[in-house]
């Protein structure tokens, strides 16, 4: 204690009752003297309050001048106030010590039955976003936590707590709240909290977490032990039902019934197949590609007693797409059949499944632009796209790529020079090695092209030019694809040559799930090979690299070229060697064409299908 304070604090103690002098030796804990008793609880009164202003000024307690009474600016008492407690005599015998009783005593928290530090600072709101300050903790009425002991005098204390703070302005209530005598409207308790609102002091810094009240995180968020957390599923749109990529997809569906329910099946003309896909997932819709082929489904989904809604034709397809009922899209569909639905779940926001490589092919530039604009995700189904999705960093960065490596396996005829190519026939083609595929794809695989278009395809998915992505053989199809980074690093994936690992990744990515699959032996692979394939024999993947490096409307018109002469050649009216034949041909003719937009590499789409199948009929190309 400051030494020139000790005679205030001296003269505090006298004013004091007997009973509540310090050093007393409990003298005073009979009956009190005549001359207290004598006194009238008002005079008792004054003299506490001098002593508790005397000791405070002799503690050297400093009381805000930043929150003025308005009560004894008004020249009013303040409703619901103890007589005496405010009167002009006990003023004025503390003015000579410290001017502003009313603040001390507001600051002190007399009144309300509990003690408190002295110099807390008051609650207020929190100031937003300090960083390296220390913390505090704070509780619930005026920082004291709800933790302690219900009592009846803490709830008394904590319903005085807006009885003894001096009313505010209106103007300054932040909320528009109205203080009546000093008292907050008992009819709306929740617009009106007992403690001011952000008009005091900013704390040390904000509170750690986001909770009600600054109140201790009693019951934190979580999972108890043995809860199950609901999860919600997923309603899938797939197109193409009936081909190889929609048989492993449907495998994957069905062995997670609790993950996905199927919602929209398509087909291209498979009627039948396409019912029995329906009685098995029942979807809300079923979509048959061809008009022609409605009235069958119509009748076929009736007479199997399924409330399936049967649609037709290349709008149905895009609808269901689209759908709001349906959050992920597979598109599965062969060919430039697929862009129209493909681009309409990348504008609907879907997750994409991406099948169907012509899309790429023909719009790549559109569908991304869409994919972005939308926010949808895509997750690319071919193998060899999956594997680079899988090497690439988490968020996706193509930062210190030096290349990609897509592997090919080379097909049935690796290693065949041009002499024997000539005697292959589509069964031939049509039985590969490795992996169970559909017609037109199989061929596709045997020529090259399949790998040709992934080239394109990778150089609109992943952002490299074509002298960054690169095609080996690798006859095992144990590594789909590598990532080489400027490090000197390299990243592969490897797995068994199963269309259902990457569809179960798709479906479930960024988690994993069961796909059927069965794990890779290495010790009986053995050994992995790897060749540089031969462009002189299957001249299409050199076909492939000429169009994307000429850009344009020429991608599109490679592949249109290619679809007429596969379907040719599995006609038997085309050799297997006149393949590249019609659409190195068919390039040459058609090469000047515009493709800055979608309108006009569909336009050069339709030209290079005409253009093949004239120079077919005359015989040009056998």
């Amino acid at each position: 204690m400051d030494p020139a304070h000790r005679p205030l604090a001296a003269d505090a103690a006298a004013r004091l009752p007997r009973r509540q002098r310090p050093g007393d030796g409990g003298a005073g804990l009979g009956r009190r003297p005549t001359a207290v008793r004598a006194e009238s609880r008002r005079a008792a009164r004054h003299r506490l309050v001098g002593a508790v202003a005397g000791l405070a000024v002799a503690f050297r307690v400093r009381p805000s001048r930043s929150r003025p009474l308005p009560h004894a600016q008004a020249g009013r008492r303040q409703p619901g106030r103890r007589a005496g407690l405010g009167s002009a005599g006990a003023a004025a015998r503390i003015a000579r010590t410290r001017p502003a009783l009313g603040l001390v005593r507001g600051r002190l928290g007399l009144g309300r039955r509990h003690r408190r530090l002295l110099r807390r600072r008051p609650a207020g709101q929190a100031q937003t976003g300090p960083q390296h300050q220390p913390e505090q903790e704070l509780g619930r009425f005026l920082g004291r936590s709800d933790r302690c002991r219900p009592c009846r005098h803490h709830r008394r204390a904590s319903a005085r707590a807006g009885l003894d703070r001096p009313a505010r302005p209106a103007a300054a209530d932040p909320g528009g709240g109205h203080d009546v005598g000093g008292r907050r409207s008992v009819r709306e308790p929740a617009q009106t909290p007992l403690r001011p609102q952000g008009l005091g002091a900013h704390h040390s810094r904000p509170r750690r977490h986001a909770r009600p009240a600054r109140q201790h995180p009693r019951c934190p968020a979580g999972v108890r032990g043995g809860q199950v957390v609901a999860r919600s599923l997923r309603r899938i749109a797939l197109l193409g039902a009936t081909g190889s990529i929609g048989a492993s997809a449907l495998d994957v569906i069905a062995r997670h019934p609790d993950r996905y329910v199927v919602d929209a099946l398509s087909a291209h003309a498979q009627v039948d197949a396409l019912i029995a896909l329906c009685v098995r997932f029942r979807p809300r819709r079923a979509v048959i590609a061809e008009p022609a082929r409605y009235a069958a489904l119509r009748d076929g989904l009736a007479a199997a007693g399924l409330p399936t809604e049967a649609m037709a034709g290349p709008e149905s397809l895009v609808e269901i797409a689209a759908a709001a009922e349906n959050d992920t899209v597979i598109a599965a569909i062969v060919g430039a059949a697929g862009v129209a639905s493909t681009l309409a779940a990348a504008r609907a926001g879907k997750r994409l499944l991406l099948a169907n490589k012509e899309s790429v092919v023909l719009a790549g530039e559109r569908l991304m632009a869409e994919l972005r604009a939308s926010g949808a995700h895509l997750v690319p189904i071919d193998s060899e796209h999956n594997a680079i999705f899988q090497c690439l960093p988490a968020d996706g960065s193509r930062a210190g790529i030096r290349r990609i490596v897509l592997t090919a396996s080379g097909g049935p005829f690796r290693g065949w020079d041009r002499e024997r190519l000539t005697e292959v026939t589509p069964e031939q083609a049509c039985a590969h090695p490795n992996w169970s595929m559909g017609r037109k794809i199989s061929v596709d695989s045997a020529t090259l092209m399949n790998k040709g278009l992934e080239v394109i395809e990778a150089h609109h998915l992943f952002e490299l030019p074509a002298e960054r992505i690169e095609v080996v053989v690798h006859p095992q199809s144990s590594i789909h694809s590598l990532v080489d980074y400027v490090d000197g690093s390299m990243l592969a994936q490897l797995g068994q040559p199963d269309m259902r690992t990457t569809l179960a990744v798709g479906l479930a990515w960024p988690e994993r799930i069961e796909a059927g699959v069965a794990p890779l032996d290495l010790v009986a692979l053995g050994r992995l090979d790897f060749q540089a394939p031969d462009t002189a024999a299957f001249p299409c993947l050199r076909l492939a690299y000429a169009a994307l490096q000429a850009g344009g409307s020429l991608p599109a018109v490679l592949n249109a070229a290619n679809e007429i002469a596969v379907s040719a050649f599995l006609q038997r009216r085309l050799a297997f060697l006149g393949i590249p034949a019609l659409i190195e041909d068919t390039m040459d003719r058609l090469h000047a064409l515009p493709g800055d937009t979608l309108e006009a590499r569909l336009a050069a789409d339709a030209e290079a299908r005409n253009v093949a199948s004239e120079r077919l009929a005359r015989g040009a190309v056998s």
